[in-house]
């Protein structure tokens, strides 16, 4: 039981590593509950070891279900649909959403169904009023249930469908907010992650390289007080490639977006597109139009 203390105190601390090495050693001595299994995917996910997390966060949605424990168990699923999704693998993700939203469904007002709706928003941030109704609605919930998760993430998508339909004053207004939620000490770790994707995303959107400069910064600082944190740091590279190649230094942006493919390549489709993108960019700037268009194929979904 010693073993299994100390992992779950380095799980509260945040050093990963620690963590994750420490439920393993624990389920050679015990099985692990459904919590633990839970702790155990959230470290590894951080290391960037996906599939160990994606199969621990399977075996812990299965023991809440035993429990019962439906809201719980729902959570799960969203978690594994996530992963799917960032990894390119829609349909596999498409069903566990489903299982989500099925163990939801016959539930009171919770905010496990918030999360779901956030999904629909973050996934729609083009969509206009109605999706900033529904960005409206996740902070509603998030609010009726103390949950500054939801508050903040409805906030910053609400921030950028504004920012998308021209309201951009307003937008930023509320990114801006957004960013001082984020850094909060009492926000989930995963989701002041998930904000600083977004606020990056929008300043390259906006073009505002002052202001993405300044959150691209705020962001790797984040990453380098939450440990390996694979993936935010993948995503943050590609927006610190983006404002490197912009202030003319090209050779620097090629390096970071390379690295990003490399590290975040089993993790997030979506990012190595971006960084293989800012590679041919930086290639067509530099007069390498074949090396450019080699960059551009491999990046597109229909590409290599």
């Amino acid at each position: 039981m010693e073993t299994l203390a100390a992992a779950r105190a380095a799980f509260a601390a945040r050093p990963w590593t620690q963590a994750d090495d420490g439920f393993v050693a624990a389920r050679q001595e015990t099985p692990l509950d459904a919590d633990d299994l839970n702790a155990l995917a959230e470290a590894s996910w951080w290391l960037g070891h996906i599939d160990e997390s994606v199969v621990a966060r399977e075996e812990a949605y299965r023991r809440y279900l035993e429990t019962p424990d439906r809201r719980r168990a729902a959570m799960r699923a969203f978690e594994i649909a996530y992963a799917y999704f960032l990894r390119g693998n829609g349909e596999v993700g498409g069903g566990w959403l489903s299982r989500a939203q099925r163990l939801l469904a016959d539930e009171p007002d919770c905010p496990e169904q918030g999360y779901l709706l956030y999904f629909a928003v973050e996934t729609s941030l083009g969509g206009g009023e109605e999706t900033m109704i529904k960005a409206r609605r996740v902070q509603d919930i998030g609010r009726r249930h103390a949950d500054r998760n939801l508050v903040a993430a409805g906030m910053v998508a609400e921030g950028r469908v504004l920012i998308k339909v021209g309201r951009a004053r307003e937008g930023l207004a509320l990114l801006d907010e957004g960013m001082l939620e984020a850094s909060a000490e009492d926000m989930s770790p995963n989701w002041a992650g998930n904000i600083y994707c977004h606020l990056m995303a929008a300043c390259d959107e906006l073009g505002d390289i002052r202001r993405a400069a300044a959150w691209t910064q705020s962001t790797a600082e984040w990453c380098d007080r939450m440990g390996p944190a694979v993936l935010f740091k993948g995503i943050c590279q590609v927006h610190r490639a983006q404002v490197m190649q912009i202030r003319g230094a090209w050779t620097q942006a090629q390096d970071e977006a390379e690295r990003v493919c490399q590290d975040v390549a089993h993790i997030h489709v979506g990012t190595v597109a971006e960084g293989r993108y800012q590679i041919g960019e930086s290639r067509r700037l530099r007069g390498d139009l074949a090396g450019a268009k080699d960059a551009y194929l491999k990046g597109s979904p229909a590409g290599p």
